[in-house]
């Protein structure tokens, strides 16, 4: 197994960290149910796995409906996830900005601050001054902040013209652009990166792809090579809608010129049980997705 404690925020462009979000991300086909053998399958793998970061799910405030462990995380899930990760991965997990009042900081996090090593939150480009509020108050508890800038091909060309962003890229350990609708091409996602890198200098920057044109390891990889150095991906691509850019697929990408450090074991063994998921739930692109992706959709409408 190949040693992976270098610092994952200044890893180079051609190496980037890996953050994974598989049970966060699809946990919009399953409600957020994992049965406790596939999450043990599943975390005991991403230690073997030159994987820095892995998001185990979201944390929330009460709400109507069914969601299950995964959309609700507390601490005893979050220290057990803690566990069974390598000392030198990180823990992360999930706020929706939109629904994560500032003054609820604390009776969302708080008590995971010995288990959950970085918050990230999603948020809508026109809500980044809310998100560097909230940033604020969790990083007053001793947790990194993340920030994920939801919508990029709304904004690909005009990122000087996002209000709050400077103050995002300063309050956060990396801020990312996610590219919400799978509609952006690799040159648009480079642009989008070189631009970030020039507007904040200073931040580390991150990519989150979704697959609806087939275009998520493409855009990845232009990413990265625009200076990128967090990129997310997910075990089969499972996601939200046709899914994201394949952890599998970065990982073999990026052992490619030392293969023997791979534990291919191990990514066989996490691979296997969530394709048997995938013919379960049907996640991937198709006709629908990829229209809905050339005309910005979002996904949610479309599932």
């Amino acid at each position: 197994m190949a040693n992976h404690s270098r610092n994952e925020e200044h890893m180079t462009a051609k190496s980037p960290t890996i953050l994974d979000c598989t049970l966060r991300d699809g946990g919009y086909y399953t409600t957020w149910d994992f049965s406790d053998k596939l999450v043990d399958t599943y975390l005991r793998s991403a230690a073997k796995l030159p994987i820095s970061i892995v998001e185990l799910g979201y944390a929330n405030l009460p709400r109507d409906g069914y969601f299950g462990q995964y959309y609700f995380l507390t601490r005893s899930t979050t220290e057990r996830a803690k566990s069974l990760l390598r000392r030198d991965q990180k823990l992360a997990i999930m706020l929706d900005e939109k629904v994560a009042p500032p003054t609820s900081a604390y009776q969302l996090v708080g008590e995971m601050a010995e288990s959950v090593d970085i918050v990230r939150m999603a948020v809508a480009p026109d809500r980044l001054a809310n998100a560097v509020e909230l940033s604020g108050r969790i990083r007053e508890m001793g947790f990194k902040v993340g920030i994920n800038v939801m919508y990029l091909s709304r904004y690909w060309d005009k990122l000087e013209s996002l209000d709050a962003l400077a103050d995002a890229a300063a309050i956060s350990s990396c801020i990312s652009l996610v590219d919400s609708y799978g509609a952006c091409a690799p040159n648009q996602t480079a642009a989008a990166v070189s631009r970030l890198k020039e507007l904040c200098p200073d931040a580390t920057v991150g990519f989150h792809g979704h697959d609806n044109l087939g275009l998520a390891f493409a855009n990845s990889l232009s990413a990265i090579d625009a200076g990128a150095s967090v990129i997310d991906g997910t075990v089969t691509g499972m996601g939200r809608g046709p899914g994201n850019t394949r952890t599998e697929t970065l990982l073999v990408h990026s052992m490619a010129e030392r293969p023997d450090e791979l534990n291919y074991v191990a990514l066989h063994d996490v691979v296997q049980p969530f394709e048997a998921l995938k013919h379960e739930y049907g996640w991937g692109t198709n006709l629908v997705y990829m229209i809905s992706g050339a005309a910005d959709l979002p996904q949610n409408r479309v599932m």
